[in-house]
């Protein structure tokens, strides 16, 4: 954080002295910023602070709600499995060599 500010640093290569990658990387994130103001400038012309406020704290409820149902269904997705033991399988010599220890523990009792 510098400033109050979140920022990010990636490391990207460099082509000639410039870098491609982090110029598309950035206009990714101002064009994303923009929209995202954009959507809402013109409904909240006008508005009071605490009208912006309870608008802010109303859509976060309704995105808290959403991410929660998500997460519920996930978990419900995920306690759906069930584990399955499965017994490798016994070739014949096993087989045998089972019956034999059998058929002598019986005869020395």
């Amino acid at each position: 954080m510098e400033d109050g500010k979140i920022i990010l640093r990636k490391v990207t290569r460099s082509y000639y002295g410039y870098d491609p990658e982090a110029e598309d990387i950035e206009s990714n994130i101002r064009m994303f910023e923009s929209g995202i103001l954009d959507s809402d400038s013109e409904s909240v012309k006008g508005m009071s602070p605490e009208e912006l406020r309870k608008l802010a704290f109303d859509r976060y409820v309704v995105d808290r709600e959403r991410r929660s149902k998500l997460r519920a269904e996930k978990d419900a997705k995920r306690s759906n499995h069930r584990t399955i033991r499965i017994e490798p399988a016994r070739d014949n010599y096993q087989k045998a060599k089972d019956a034999l220890r059998k058929a002598v523990s019986c005869e020395d009792s």
